[in-house]
């Protein structure tokens, strides 16, 4: 596989999942962490999104996994705490509206972003309500 003996951790979330599941399927170790996991609804997306990694629930590891870390994932909101990464370690933030500038601190779902790409302008029906960009209701 082109990636084995990559490692990756995955603090992201559906914004970013896609990505590290890219390097999963390309041989990539990836340590998805997530607290909910299986506690939480487990629908297709997620499992889909998640394939291929390792998924573990105790947070309490994250910093050595960060420490050993090719790649880092992180979609936490800005502010948070700095992560004990390597010196070489690759931190990819993923944010919906950037780490600076007069929106970083807004928040942005799915529909949010949709909206300020213009996607939901093409979606649905003048007097009907809004639908997100695969067409489900809001």
């Amino acid at each position: 596989m082109p990636l084995s003996g990559l490692r990756v951790v995955d603090l992201a979330v559906r914004e970013g999942a896609l990505a590290s599941r890219l390097l999963a399927d390309l041989g990539a170790d990836v340590v998805r962490i997530d607290p909910d996991w299986p506690r939480g609804p487990v629908g297709v997306d997620r499992l889909y999104a998640n394939a291929n990694k390792r998924v573990v629930v105790d947070g309490g590891a994250i910093d050595d996994l960060i420490a050993g870390a090719d790649v880092v994932f992180d979609a936490r909101p800005p502010g948070a705490p700095a992560l004990a990464a390597g010196e070489k370690t690759v931190v990819v933030r993923i944010t919906p509206f950037g780490m600076t500038g007069p929106r970083k601190d807004w928040r942005g779902g799915d529909l949010v972003c949709a909206a300020r790409a213009g996607m939901v302008f093409i979606n649905g029906v003048s007097k009907g309500p809004p639908l997100a960009p695969f067409g489900e209701p809001v």
